[in-house]
């Protein structure tokens, strides 16, 4: 459902900063998951934002690896794509209003709303745990007549989300995961141990380490993502 413009974690720099996207061509909107440092950069050498008439942008958390790339985006668009004015989705407006604001995007740049104030199409928002310095969020959005399940930076998996996903309320559940036993990101052990195996076809996987936690990823019965790379 998905597609994805990079699916690293933030030292992962061979695969890029983790953000995926999906493009409604009849209608030619664009939307966003996160844009981090190297994905501004990405989406322009693989053409994604030509022939774009719309962009709707979803921010999971502030960390570097996932809005660094916002301020350019939206100065592309306001300069390269005749003033168009990206939407920005982010639960608290007046503080991605004040973050714009510190890298001198000014207001009239770019639309900010909350997930609860936005109509486009149905998005709910999930506070997560991640760290304590700054506020994380998943996202459950309905696309194409499809829920997604978009997780950002999390340490765990809300139990809510693991009961629609065997219920059948979510259709596809993106995921991020380590092979490293912390308190910030979701420990791989852990990912297995809450999703059955009946249900890891459901679920991709994202924000990667390195090669080795994606084969095992895979060994374990989970999706890696589809990567996209520049039309012919």
């Amino acid at each position: 459902m998905l597609k994805f413009i990079g699916c690293g974690s933030c030292f992962n720099v061979w695969v890029g900063n983790n953000s995926a996207f999906y493009l409604d061509t009849e209608t030619k909107h664009l939307i966003l998951i996160d844009v981090g440092g190297t994905t501004y950069e990405q989406l322009v050498k693989k053409e994604i934002l030509k022939d774009v008439e719309k962009i709707t942008i979803l921010i999971t958390h502030k960390h570097p690896d996932h809005i660094g790339g916002l301020g350019s985006l939206i100065f592309h668009c306001h300069y390269l794509l005749e003033g168009m004015k990206p939407t920005v989705i982010y639960p608290n407006e007046e503080e991605m209003r004040s973050y714009l604001r510190s890298i001198a995007v000014r207001d009239d740049e770019y639309r900010v709303y909350a997930p609860k104030n936005f109509l486009d199409f149905s998005i709910e928002s999930y506070k997560q745990r991640h760290v304590e310095l700054i506020d994380a969020f998943g996202y459950l959005l309905v696309l194409n007549g499809k829920k997604i399940y978009y997780s950002g930076d999390t340490n765990d998996i809300p139990e809510s989300i693991i009961e629609k996903l065997k219920s059948g309320e979510i259709d596809y559940m993106y995921q991020e995961v380590t092979r490293f036993c912390n308190t910030e990101h979701t420990y791989i052990e852990k990912l297995i141990q809450k999703i059955p195996m009946e249900y890891r076809g459901k679920v991709t996987c994202m924000h990667f380490d390195d090669e080795r936690l994606m084969q095992e990823v895979k060994e374990k019965g989970f999706n890696l993502p589809e990567v996209y790379e520049k039309a012919d």
